[in-house]
């Protein structure tokens, strides 16, 4: 018996789209997650560490004060101090 069949839903052929419902779901099977981005007030020292701003300037050949200022960027996006409403979803 069919997890449907008393729910007055049609099979998958028979449903059309009527109301253009265009919602993407992420697949997050199999991806890794390396870091957690926490919430707080970073300011102007950014969210990444001097020791991770040195890796991913060398690891990646960027210059290390765009690197430094990405990280400032970074914070400014986890910021929670200010009354601003951010909404992250991981891509």
């Amino acid at each position: 018996m069919s997890a449907n069949a008393g729910s007055g839903l049609k099979g998958n052929r028979d449903v059309t789209d009527t109301e253009g419902d265009y919602s993407i779901y992420p697949h997050m099977d199999g991806i890794k997650s390396s870091m957690s981005w926490k919430l707080g007030c970073y300011g102007e020292r950014g969210a990444l560490s001097k020791d991770m701003i040195g890796s991913l300037a060398e690891q990646f050949d960027l210059p290390t004060k765009l690197v430094r200022e990405l990280s400032v960027f970074l914070g400014n996006c986890l910021n929670n101090d200010d009354d601003i409403a951010i909404n992250l979803t991981e891509v």
